[in-house]
């Protein structure tokens, strides 16, 4: 199991859930031993729901109050702006980002494509975290790899730190990002939640 397995629930709504879990089973055992040869084991039981919760449940109701973070996972659909680092000109390309969400873990897949059948190379995330500001919002922070392609795009890492924003007008991530590339490059990236549904391309 991972160190952060825990990372994302509300300690006190966790610790609550495992002595309802843990209560409910000893009294469920007294039961049982007095009718049959056999009883349930507390850890077992309260492995097996934490489980199923963070791999299936987290996201419904009661079981999404276990969780501080938002459900962000789907697909976003955007545009990245930077300067090219060889003729200094800005440009931007269409980006789409997509975000696999459980109850303890977040991966993060981005896709870029600058003209149809040219550049297209897809990033994916190394370390993710989501932050809670002390405004109450949130912001999605992650390391990624890109593998580059053999059009001239070479390998590379980077650092993406983006604002979780949701309105009347849908859900988005706004924010910058920066590479190790040399030169060295950075933009902007502005993205709009469009799906639940994975596509895993551009």
């Amino acid at each position: 199991m991972q160190n952060n397995y825990l990372r994302f629930y509300k300690p006190q709504a966790l610790i609550l859930l495992i002595l309802i879990v843990g209560l409910g089973v000893y009294f469920a055992n007294q039961f049982i031993s007095a009718h049959f040869v056999i009883t349930l084991p507390v850890v077992g039981v309260v492995t097996a729901l934490l489980f199923f919760i963070e791999t299936f449940l987290w996201k419904y109701a009661p079981f999404k109050w276990l969780f501080w973070m938002p459900n962000i996972g789907g697909r976003y659909e955007g545009r990245i702006e930077y300067m090219n680092p060889i003729t200094k000109i800005q440009e931007s390309k269409k980006c789409a980002l997509e975000i696999f969400q459980t109850g303890s873990k977040i991966k993060i897949t981005c896709f870029f494509k600058k003209h149809i059948y040219t550049e297209k190379t897809d990033s994916k995330s190394i370390v993710e975290s989501i932050v809670k500001n002390e405004d109450e919002s949130y912001t999605l922070v992650f390391t990624y790899q890109n593998k580059g392609n053999q059009k001239s795009f070479p390998p590379h890492r980077g650092t993406n730190v983006l604002e979780i924003i949701e309105n009347n007008e849908g859900k988005f991530l706004k924010g910058i990002y920066y590479t190790n590339r040399e030169p060295q490059t950075k933009g902007k990236m502005e993205l709009q939640f469009v799906s639940h549904v994975l596509k895993y391309d551009y």
